[in-house]
């Protein structure tokens, strides 16, 4: 049997979580069902480490040119590369998938140069305000593709308006990477503090901010809490001035540092405000809990109550009053947190397993159908 080749093409380079959990997870599966895979990305992501170098010639440049135009200068210079490398491999493939990659030109230069069967990932709501600069073009990558790959209902109902082959490929839990770091994380423990957690980005950071009240109570009532944020800076003014709330950040983490962490974690918070953008917002970080084996709480908010069913596998707070008590529920009830938090564990294992995703993204990969699940 011949190997089909299948390329993903991501935004920006770097391991974002979206290159892991929209695209390498996959990888020793698609090998396994004799696919040859890889991993590219059309646009240069700006680098932030350059302030302090020791390059002679980097130097130079940044004085003649100054800071910030010479991290311009290797942005653009950088892209241009990627976009001809891939302009060049294309036609090597037989199916490409470009996750969230906002340039229609690009898009319609692949298909003109390449026989692939070419695929759009939209894992976000990309037609949303904050999104319009970089995805001004949605509306019309969209038609132009072979099929559209959608996570949750809300971007389906978008994307079907653009293109009638569209395919349920939904989140992966990650379980499965967990449970290779489970035991020996549990060991490291501490018993004497409750760990509340929250995994996130810059661009997500607010949403603490509609529990801020709620955190500030709990942590005065209780003084064994630790709060533990990973993907935003201290230094940022992103976070909200917290009085009584301790708490410690992790800014960049690999997938192997984002699961130890979690594994760490009692109690895990999905804080979300009553928007669109939070309506369309997945769960995938409920279920990154889940897998973690951490009791989930999480604001009720879009296709939320879909996964968490309150007192079963987690709890939904609404109001600071429901923040406050549910909250305290879990800090003073071990039991309780045990119960839910196994109870997530169950869930993702059995409807959320890296195997049926896949299966997802094979179907939208091998056949032609037009998707009427869901």
């Amino acid at each position: 049997m011949r190997r089909r080749k299948v390329l993903f093409i991501f935004e920006n380079s770097g391991k974002s979580p979206t290159f892991t959990v929209r695209g390498e997870i996959y990888k020793d599966l698609l090998h396994q069902n004799h696919f040859d895979v890889k991993f590219h990305s059309y646009r240069f992501a700006q680098p932030t480490s350059l302030d302090h170098t020791e390059n002679r010639i980097v130097q130079l440049l940044i004085s003649s040119l100054g800071y910030k135009m010479f991290l311009l200068a290797i942005c653009k210079t950088l892209t241009l590369i990627y976009t001809f490398r891939m302009l060049w491999i294309c036609k090597y493939f037989d199916y490409i998938i470009f996750i969230k990659v906002s340039s229609f030109s690009f898009i319609e230069k692949v298909k003109k140069r390449s026989k692939a069967k070419l695929i759009y990932d939209q894992c976000d709501a990309l037609w949303l305000p904050h999104f319009s600069t970089l995805f001004k073009d949605i509306r019309k990558i969209l038609p132009i593709v072979d099929s559209v790959t959608w996570d949750y209902k809300y971007t389906k109902e978008f994307v079907q308006k653009y293109n009638k082959n569209i395919y349920h490929w939904s989140a992966a839990s990650q379980v499965e990477l967990f449970d290779k770091y489970r035991d020996k994380s549990r060991l490291l423990i501490d018993k004497e503090k409750i760990i509340i957690g929250w995994i996130g980005s810059e661009s997500s950071a607010y949403n603490l901010f509609s529990i801020w009240e709620a955190l500030e109570c709990i942590f005065l009532e209780n003084h064994n809490l630790h709060l533990r944020i990973l993907g935003v800076d201290t230094n940022k003014s992103l976070l909200p001035n917290f009085e009584n709330v301790t708490y410690t950040t992790l800014i960049d983490y690999t997938q192997t540092q984002m699961i130890t962490e979690v594994l760490k974690m009692d109690i895990g918070l999905f804080p979300l405000f009553n928007v669109e953008d939070s309506k369309v917002r997945g769960y995938l970080k409920s279920l990154i809990y889940m897998s973690g084996e951490t009791a989930v709480i999480a604001s009720p908010i879009g296709v939320v109550p879909e996964l968490i069913k309150d007192g079963i596998n987690g709890m939904l707070a609404n109001s600071t009053e429901e923040w406050i008590e549910k909250l305290g529920q879990l800090i003073h009830d071990h039991d309780l947190r045990q119960r839910l938090a196994k109870a997530g564990l169950e869930t993702v294992r059995r409807d959320f397993s890296l195997e049926r995703s896949f299966q997802d993204l094979i179907k939208a990969i091998d056949t032609n159908n037009t998707d009427d699940s869901n």
